[in-house]
């Protein structure tokens, strides 16, 4: 009900009915739907001109500006909220949604002729999208809402499908009283941002329940993660970045000249960033507790270690730069030498890295680190 369309049957008899009093308009190809980036804070601005009225209105009443700019501005709070949930300390998503009350009538729209037989677009100017609220027709049948994509002509898009024609061209959509909430306005704005709807053409989930381009309406990791390569594909100066939330354990184990015995456990906390350039940084805190035979017993927490390191495709390779050295868990990130000793963590699966290493020093002195990441802004379901 809510896909994204190419052009097809519904919006060609609306063409149809428009033609007589159409002009011809022009390709501008920018896009309603726009990016830029100020360091980590990536900015997507949607323009759109919505249509007042039936086919032929002439001026638009007073109070409907100041309506459209409240629904403008429920809709960018509510994706907003969800950036602001996933962002990271080197990338932020940033929505603004400008919004213009149009009469619908000729001018401002105009058809964008397309070339090769094609059917034209509906359009107003270059930069902005087209949207048109249906109120229904004599017989109290409301229309559906539907974005339509008529720059690719490969017919229906399938429910899922991400893609960047709102980045390129100006597109236009059809809304109307299914539309009830905030939440509804904001799934169907979805599609101006290049986002598909999370269910397949039967209305199966497919793992993404409860989120908001499918049946609920949480802005997730997953459609973030989706977003920012939709504005990296249009702005190639988008910054580019993972989080990763990291878990980890200690055990150590050692016994004294004397015959006693010492042991330790601890548990890590933290999260740390790839940039884009492979580079990782991030702190753990460390909460770690010790018992000896000789009756010393001791729990010790605010301790933070600094991480640094590297990034590939198949790896996380992190070392303990600086931080609290009081307790024993730094000693794990060290070499008996006392240089800088790595922890390398395979990725096992897309977003899921593991690690663990045991080193056995002087003095009967054994040492098991074992961390855990998971990404957060990878997307695949991950996040």
């Amino acid at each position: 009900m809510r896909a994204v369309r190419r052009l097809g049957l519904v919006s060609a008899c609306v063409l149809a009915v428009l033609a007589p009093v159409a002009a011809l308009g022009q390709d501008g190809s920018t896009g309603g739907t726009r990016v830029t980036v100020d360091g980590s804070t990536v900015t997507i601005t949607v323009t759109i001109d919505l249509m007042y009225g039936g086919l032929g209105t002439e001026e638009v009443p007073a109070g409907a500006q100041e309506a459209a700019d409240g629904l403008a501005a429920e809709i960018e709070n509510y994706w907003n909220q969800g950036f602001q949930r996933n962002a990271s300390p080197c990338l932020e998503l940033q929505l603004d949604v400008v919004m213009s009350v149009l009469p619908n009538s000729f001018p401002p729209l105009s058809f964008v002729d397309l070339g090769d037989d094609r059917e034209p677009a509906i359009a107003t100017e270059p930069g902005h999208h087209v949207v048109f609220y249906a109120e229904g027709d004599a017989y109290g049948n409301v229309p559906p809402p539907e974005t339509y994509d008529p720059y690719d002509d490969d017919g229906v898009a399938p429910p899922g499908e991400d893609y960047g024609s709102p980045f390129e061209h100006d597109l236009y959509a059809f809304w109307s009283p299914h539309l009830e909430d905030a939440r509804d306005f904001a799934h169907e704005f979805g599609h101006l941002l290049g986002l598909g709807d999370d269910y397949d053409a039967n209305g199966a989930l497919s793992g993404r329940d409860g989120t908001l381009m499918a049946d609920g309406d949480l802005v997730d990791g997953n459609l973030v993660s989706r977003l920012t390569e939709l504005a990296r594909g249009a702005n190639d100066d988008v910054p580019t970045c993972e989080t990763w939330e990291v878990t980890g354990e200690l055990q150590t184990d050692q016994t004294l000249p004397g015959g006693d015995t010492c042991g330790q456990t601890g548990t890590a906390q933290g999260t740390i960033v790839v940039a884009g350039g492979g580079e990782i940084s991030g702190t753990l805190d460390v909460v770690e507790h010790e018992q000896c035979s000789f009756g010393f017993d001791r729990t010790r927490d605010g301790l933070a270690l600094a991480l640094e390191g590297t990034a590939s495709s198949s790896a996380l390779t992190v070392r303990h730069t600086s931080g609290t050295t009081a307790g024993y868990f730094p000693i794990a990130f060290l070499t008996p030498a006392g240089a800088y000793d790595p922890i390398v963590l395979s990725i096992t699966a897309p977003g899921v890295a593991k690690g663990s290493v045991t080193r056995n020093l002087p003095n009967d002195y054994t040492i098991t680190v074992t961390l855990e990441a998971r990404c957060v802004t990878c997307g695949d379901g991950v996040g």
